[in-house]
């Protein structure tokens, strides 16, 4: 009687593992690849049929024999189910990356190299393996309520059932973070997301029957974020490149820096309690370390752009480097969509006033360039009847505008309303006496043959400054 019964245990558990391995599904990917997955999780099937697998789980469990080998048949297969869809997800997650940047370099030329994208390809797909996996969890759980009404037991079965993926999953992000360097940016929405569900990896890890090092990853990626946040301000400090944009437009480093602040102001609650916490005084107030972090940077930037200015062999290029610049800075800062402002002027209330007052000052030193013009122009109330001081006066005019349209005429201010206000000034400056000056030669008839300024002409020359390479 005895072997009869466990004869037919043992068909029952056959079965219940045989019911696992054929219903247990392959999810698809698709779903996991959205990054917001709340409406859609419970369109996602784990099992095709579980009906059968809880029925005879649940009569199992109620038997007196011990041990119950469906308990490790559910932890083994289903373990090894979720680890299948984990690398299924994450291989579906970087053909869909290279696919998208496949189609991008038919309509543009690539302009990260071939193993950067790599990388930030590497990146995503440990966040979309992270996310995933909470949510294969969340779901396995629900499916254990009903398999496996036994609470102790049911955890016992789920302590076995995570370690393999999870194991997987902190593995592979661990290697990613450690050897791959591609800059803070593309880390923080992975950071965002596991110190979000610090928590729940954290119990998953120490609970798992296996050695799953959460904890060191966690470190791990806070420490290299805060190097990375360190290293941006040494870059700064430390540059010695002798590049310069030809036209005086902005640095390439300026739009980079800024872009960066953006982003951590993005993730500002990330980045503060995770990234420069690790580093901050005893005692300090939390509140302002992004502040100041950002206070430091932009003070590193404008020590940057001053070296960088005193490249150019004109002065007065350097000057429009700088103009165009500080316009830049101010205007991304007053962005209501970066978020930059209010979380610098915590800090520095008076900073937008800062680089406005530096925009003022720069185009003052810019205008002086004119200054030669202007004095010319000066002389244009004594002409009087004089034929012969009007002839000279217009000469020497035409010579010296030509002279300045000529060194500035690569010149470029990249701000469209930046440039028309600079334009207009200059205007402001020489325009009265010029067209004085053209009326008195004019009604002498100085230059019988024509004057190469005409009021158009010597209108279109100004809207025509700054013009080289103008960026809407």
């Amino acid at each position: 009687m005895r072997i009869t019964l466990d004869n037919g245990y043992d068909m029952l558990e056959k079965a219940y593992k045989s019911h696992l391995l054929k219903n247990s599904a392959t999810v698809d990917p698709s779903y996991f690849l959205k990054h917001d997955m709340s409406p859609r999780v419970n369109d996602i099937k784990i099992m095709t049929e579980e009906d059968q697998v809880i029925k005879i789980g649940v009569w199992l469990l109620k038997q007196p024999r011990i041990p119950n080998n469906f308990l490790s048949y559910y932890s083994e297969i289903r373990g090894a189910q979720i680890l299948k869809n984990i690398k299924n997800i994450a291989e579906a997650q970087k053909t869909l990356q290279v696919a998208s940047r496949s189609k991008l370099s038919t309509v543009r030329k690539p302009i990260q190299r071939l193993d950067k994208n790599d990388i930030l390809t590497d990146i995503e797909s440990c966040f979309v393996m992270c996310s995933s996996l909470l949510i294969l969890f969340e779901l396995e759980e629900k499916l254990m309520v009903k398999a496996i009404p036994d609470t102790s037991k049911r955890a016992q079965v789920f302590r076995e059932l995570v370690s393999r993926p999870l194991a997987y999953v902190v593995l592979q992000t661990q290697k990613v973070v450690n050897e791959k360097d591609v800059g803070i940016i593309p880390l923080l929405p992975l950071l965002h997301l596991l110190s979000q569900n610090y928590a729940r990896f954290h119990n998953l890890a120490t609970n798992s029957i296996g050695d799953v090092q959460f904890d060191s990853l966690m470190r791990q990626l806070q420490v290299k974020c805060s190097s990375y946040v360190n290293e941006v301000i040494e870059n700064l400090n430390e540059d010695t490149t002798k590049y310069v944009p030809p036209d005086g437009n902005v640095h390439p480093t300026t739009a980079s820096t800024l872009n960066f602040l953006s982003s951590l102001t993005a993730h500002r609650v990330t980045v503060t309690q995770h990234v420069l916490a690790l580093t901050a005084p005893q005692g300090s107030n939390t509140n302002l370390l992004l502040p100041k972090l950002f206070a430091r940077i932009l003070s590193a930037l404008g020590s940057m752009l001053k070296k960088k200015a005193n490249i150019y062999d004109d002065p007065t290029l350097a000057t429009i480097f700088l103009l165009n610049n500080y316009n830049y800075i101010a205007k991304t800062l007053a962005d209501e969509q970066d978020g930059l402002l209010p979380a610098i002027t915590e800090m520095n209330s008076n900073i937008l006033s800062f680089y406005h007052e530096e925009i003022a000052t720069c185009t003052n030193e810019y205008l002086k360039s004119w200054n030669g013009i202007s004095s010319v122009l000066k002389s244009v109330e004594r002409i009087g009847e004089d034929k012969q001081m009007a002839r000279q006066i217009m000469s020497t005019f035409v010579r010296e505008f030509d002279q300045v349209l000529a060194q500035q005429t690569d010149y470029c201010i990249s701000d469209p309303k930046m440039s028309s206000n600079v334009q207009t000034a200059v205007k402001n400056r020489i325009e009265k006496n010029y067209f004085h000056l053209l009326d008195i030669c004019q009604r002498l008839h100085v230059f019988p043959q024509g004057i190469k300024y005409t009021e158009n002409a010597f209108e279109m020359a100004i809207r025509n400054l700054f013009s080289s390479a103008k960026i809407n």
